[in-house]
């Protein structure tokens, strides 16, 4: 894609597609074989696992770690810093700690899973 900005010690992982201007911060990996739409953001520390397709326009806030393989994560999606997450995502869908859907869900400091 065009106007994509990848920082430093970043690891992207084999046959994975980035769409138009998504920016991808310090630290962060994306998983083989994911697709990421356009205008997304990966802030520092980000995880994002194996397969998955991430829609246009979404925003992973620091910290955010994506662990299911396989998940489709939809257009618009926000997630909080610092969220574990072991499920795809909605469209139009905030994710965070005091949202409705806490399904799969966790904090970093939190060794819970909320089901």
């Amino acid at each position: 894609g065009k106007g994509i900005f990848i920082d430093h010690q970043v690891l992207i992982e084999p046959k994975v597609v980035l769409g138009n201007y998504t920016q991808i911060l310090y630290g962060s990996m994306i998983g083989h074989h994911s697709i990421v739409g356009e205008n997304c953001v990966f802030q520092r520390q980000c995880m994002l696992m194996g397969t998955n397709i991430v829609g246009n326009n979404c925003y992973f806030s620091p910290s955010v770690k994506a662990l299911k393989e396989r998940a489709e994560f939809g257009a618009n999606t926000w997630i909080q810093e610092g969220i574990y997450i072991r499920r795809g995502t909605l469209e139009n869908e905030i994710v965070s700690l005091n949202s409705g859907n806490q399904s799969r869900v966790q904090s970093v400091d939190s060794m819970n899973i909320k089901e």
